[in-house]
């Protein structure tokens, strides 16, 4: 006989966002989140974290918020219906955001990275992206050979607060300590007009040319 120790079943208990089914036979969510057990205890947050995006993860689609402690790898993508938050630049990526986007550094998109944003988009630095921000746009540093179209109003004052080639629409106003540069590619800007509205305008001169 081999000795053994016999062990009671653990009880689980759950959040208030977890209630049991009519037969109490499952649990429910009354939320949308990400569902876990910690110290015997069911829990659900409206958030998932990981350090990295990569081949280990694959691509994040969630319905809450996503917060990346390190970076993305080129070709991930991830879709939120909360906010993304990344710790470390990134490059070749796409980003899908709901709520707002936060990059502690910024992207370097050699003209493949992609930040899409209903709300408000905050960065170091962005250079060679293209982004659709339909809220605010707050940079640091620098927006460099990108295409930008923000919905509200595009900042740019840290220290350097350059923007350098490119273009640049916004609806509402435009601010930073430096725009172009005689040295290098053309900056172009279009303030005062919500970039839908250029969109349009563009597909309707389209059609009477083609005619």
């Amino acid at each position: 006989i081999i000795p053994f120790k016999i062990y009671e079943r653990p009880k689980i208990s759950w959040d208030q966002n977890i209630v049991k089914s009519e037969d109490g036979l499952k649990l429910i969510t009354t939320v949308d989140g990400n569902c876990f057990i910690r110290n015997n205890r069911l829990q659900i947050e409206p958030v998932v974290t990981y350090q990295n995006v990569d081949y280990k993860t694959g691509n994040v689609e969630f319905v809450g918020s996503v917060l990346i402690n390190q970076s993305v790898l080129d070709g991930f993508y991830i879709k939120s219906e909360g906010t993304i938050q990344i710790g470390q630049s990134v490059s070749k990526v796409r980003l899908e955001s709901k709520g707002d986007v936060i990059l502690k550094a910024g992207i370097t998109g050699n003209g493949e990275g992609i930040i899409i944003c209903e709300g408000d988009l905050y960065a170091k630095f962005i250079e060679g992206a293209k982004i659709v921000c339909h809220g605010n746009l707050f940079v640091e540093e620098a927006i460099m050979n990108s295409s930008i179209k923000v919905d509200k109003n595009i900042v740019v004052i840290g220290r350097r607060g350059e923007i350098i080639g490119g273009e640049v629409i916004c609806g509402r106003s435009l601010r930073c300590k430096k725009f172009g540069n005689i040295s290098s590619t053309k900056t172009k800007a279009v303030v005062g007009i919500l970039p839908e509205k250029i969109e349009l305008i563009e597909e309707l001169r389209a059609k009477i040319e083609s005619y």
